[in-house]
């Protein structure tokens, strides 16, 4: 009992400090040390002007820093300034000094417990402070530890039960225990039996499952080896490959690191000596100056010793220095005139020469493609007059195609008339003389034909098909010199062929006529035969003649026709170009996060690695800009002495002066504050002698004098006991 008491003021401290780091958790929305801690982390200030923030709703200068110092101060003041505007009794208030050098700690929690009440009162927050004594619970050491500090610091523990009838706030009403809370409460009493439930039933779920994989296992031993194995293999290859890229990689990074401190190294060199430009310039200036005033000094020692001769010699040589150079350069000007004028000439020759064989090596070096743009050109232009041209004859072909067979009808008919004219006006025998002939030329014409055939076998089989090739280039090149060009020998190819059209038809005419005469047939058919291949060789022989123009349309046509497929071609890959593009993109989207995924699993395996390396870097760069900041601090050693000393005098001199000043404008209410705490201390001295076990020493040294003092003087302590302790309630 005796212990418990002993730490029963640092337990209700601990609480007490559980219930403010709530409050203040649930003003700044974020979490804070543990209760034990929070009396260091909050002498930074930081955590204070952070509450003032958050309930005025508007942004301030906060100072954070992870080393206490001075600045610090700026927060308390933020804190201090918002206790004044909410008009918080001087009473509950603390002193920088109470927290910032932990003087009194227990003042700052009280502070902050009426404040919570002050802020709820007035309804600027919507929740007031919790009660958790006997919720928390605290370990021994940590009730002990507080209790020591609290005995060290010998200040005396606030009040905090009575801050809600200092603030005429009502009590919280006790909570209904509701169905759930009820069911909650059940649960919790049964946790034990609940748990134990748990795990058996687990456990005989892990035991099913593990009975059904093992048989699964048994049924495929063979294969689980077989994936062993080739897992094993692929292991041992993918750990072979790691280790040798983590082997290049390592040694590049190295190589890296190594080429970074160097680079560092040097910069700061260089900026070393670019911040120390002006201290060197000016001393190598000095020595500059003092090096030339002595020069200047020793020649001016040694002019003003020969003043008078110096000058009359100097002016003397200097007058015969320069009438001499007048007279040569006349001179030289006179004899080299003609000379330097022919000069100037060879050089604007040489000079016109050079540009113009500059300018034929460029061009004949760019012969070529001079050649080969001309051609480009040519080529474009004709192309273009073939188009317009084949465009408007597309806009008249219909027409064309008419006049044409019309032309041709017409000189037909014309032709087939003068013909049957006459045959009719001539009074021949044309049998006999038909008959005759067909004899013998058919007899002739047969023994050569026979005799030709069998020599002429071989040419004939080609003859016949390069007459067939050639008819159909005959008809197309007709049909296209038609309608793209208008030369002679066209025109004449065109005419002849209409010609031997009109004889053919002729000729099918008069067979018609006799057609009951087989010698007049075969005489005809031969005639026709030796006409057609006379035609046909006159028509090789023009074709062969206009073969360079008929080659080139072709190959007009033909790159007609691969440009439209071309086009077509593109036009159908611009149709799927969203297509293409999304494909394209999905595929190094997948490549990417597949190289992406691969480069963050290797990184994963290094993790330890590579964060001891840039552990390392890290602390040699720190440490190698400390030792540089060292460096220049060293430099400036005194001079940051005498400027910090100087700052602790004035900050030291305006804090005297401010509490010289608050202790004069508050010097009633310190007095009172005084005599308020002497007589709590007397109180609780006297209250520890009369009730307490073991009382300290100098307690029992202050009322000693009460063995040998009367009823009456213990009257008057009764008495003044009462009055402290009525003042403490008031």
């Amino acid at each position: 009992m005796d212990q418990q008491r002993q730490f029963l003021q640092a337990y209700e401290y601990l609480c007490h400090i559980g219930e403010a780091k709530e409050w203040m958790e649930d003003i700044i929305d974020s979490e804070l040390p543990p209760a034990v801690e929070l009396e260091e982390a909050l002498r930074n200030g930081t955590t204070l002007a952070e509450i003032v923030q958050s309930i005025k709703g508007q942004p301030l200068r906060i100072f954070r820093d992870p080393k206490l110092q001075y600045r610090h101060s700026n927060n308390y003041a933020h804190f201090f300034n918002f206790l004044a505007e909410v008009e918080l009794p001087d009473l509950f208030q603390f002193e920088l000094i109470d927290l910032y050098e932990k003087k009194n700690v227990p003042k700052v929690i009280y502070c902050i417990h009426a404040l919570s009440w002050l802020l709820f009162r007035k309804g600027i927050v919507d929740f007031r402070i919790g009660n958790l004594v006997g919720k928390l619970q605290f370990e021994d050491h940590e009730l002990e530890a507080t209790q020591k500090g609290l005995d060290k610091s010998g200040v005396s523990m606030p009040n905090f039960s009575g801050m809600s009838a200092n603030f005429n706030v009502e009590p919280e009403p006790e909570p209904v225990e509701s169905e759930d809370d009820r069911i909650d409460r059940e649960l919790g009493e049964n946790v034990a039996t609940i748990l134990d439930l748990q795990a058996q039933i687990r456990g005989a779920l892990v035991r099913m499952r593990l009975g059904d994989m093992m048989q699964e296992l048994w049924d495929h031993e063979h294969l689980i080896a077989d994936l062993q194995s080739r897992i094993r293999g692929d292991w041992a290859r993918q750990i072979a490959t790691y280790r040798l890229d983590m082997r290049r990689f390592s040694i590049t990074l190295q190589s890296a690191a190594r080429g970074y401190l160097v680079r560092s190294r040097k910069r700061g060199e260089q900026d070393f000596w670019r911040d120390n430009t002006p201290q060197v310039l000016k001393v190598q200036n000095l020595f500059r100056g003092r090096k030339a005033r002595a020069q200047v000094q020793h020649i001016k020692s040694r002019i003003q010793q020969q003043e008078h001769g110096i000058r009359e010699f100097q002016a003397a040589i200097r007058g015969a220095l320069e009438r001499l150079r007048v007279g040569n350069r006349y001179a030289e000007t006179r004899d080299t005139e003609p000379a330097t004028v022919h000069i100037q000439a060879m050089i604007r020759g040489a000079l016109l020469r050079h540009k113009v064989d500059r300018e034929w090596a460029e061009l004949q070096a760019s012969e070529a493609h001079i050649a080969d743009f001309q051609a480009v050109s040519r080529a474009a232009l004709l192309r273009r007059e073939l188009r317009t041209d084949q465009e408007s004859l597309r806009q008249h072909e219909n027409v064309v195609t008419l006049l044409q067979a019309a032309a041709r009808g017409i000189l037909a008919r014309k032709q087939n008339a003068e013909m049957q004219d006459q045959l009719v006006s001539t009074s021949v025998d044309w049998s006999a003389v038909q008959s005759k002939i067909r004899g013998d030329a058919a007899r002739i014409s047969f023994g050569q034909l026979m005799s030709a055939l069998y020599a002429e076998e071989p040419q004939i089989t080609d003859l016949q098909s390069k007459i067939r090739g050639n008819d159909f280039r005959v008809a197309f090149g007709q049909t296209m010199s038609a309608l793209y060009a208008e030369e002679p020998q066209v025109v004449d190819i065109q005419s002849k062929i209409r010609g031997n059209a009109s004889r053919i038809v002729f000729g099918l005419t008069m067979s018609a006529l006799y057609a009951e005469e087989p010698q007049i047939t075969d005489l005809q058919a031969i005639a026709r035969g030796g006409h057609v291949r006379s035609e046909t060789a006159n028509t090789l022989a023009l074709m062969n003649a206009q073969e360079a123009t008929i080659l080139s349309l072709q190959a007009y046509i033909r790159g007609f026709l691969s440009r439209q497929r071309h086009f077509s071609d593109l036009k159908a890959l611009q149709e799927q170009t969203p297509a293409f593009v999304d494909l394209q993109s999905a595929s190094r989207g997948f490549v990417q996060r597949q190289r992406t995924y691969d480069i963050l699993c290797q990184l994963n395996a290094q993790e330890p690695e590579i964060t001891q390396l840039q552990g390392d870097a890290r602390g040699m760069l720190f440490r190698l800009e400390i030792g540089m900041q060292l460096g220049q601090l060293e430099e400036h050693e005194e001079a940051v002495v005498e400027l910090q000393a100087l700052a602790r005098g004035i900050v030291v001199r305006q804090k005297h002066v401010e509490k010289q000043k608050f202790y004069r404008e508050n010097m009633e209410k310190v007095i009172k504050i005084q005599s308020f705490v002497r007589g709590r201390q007397q109180g609780e001295a006297y209250k520890s002698l009369t009730s307490g076990k073991n009382p300290p020493v100098s307690t029992a040294k202050n009322f000693v004098h009460l063995l040998n003092d009367s009823d009456i003087d213990f009257d008057e302590e009764i008495g003044k006991s009462s009055t402290a302790t009525c003042l403490v309630s008031y």
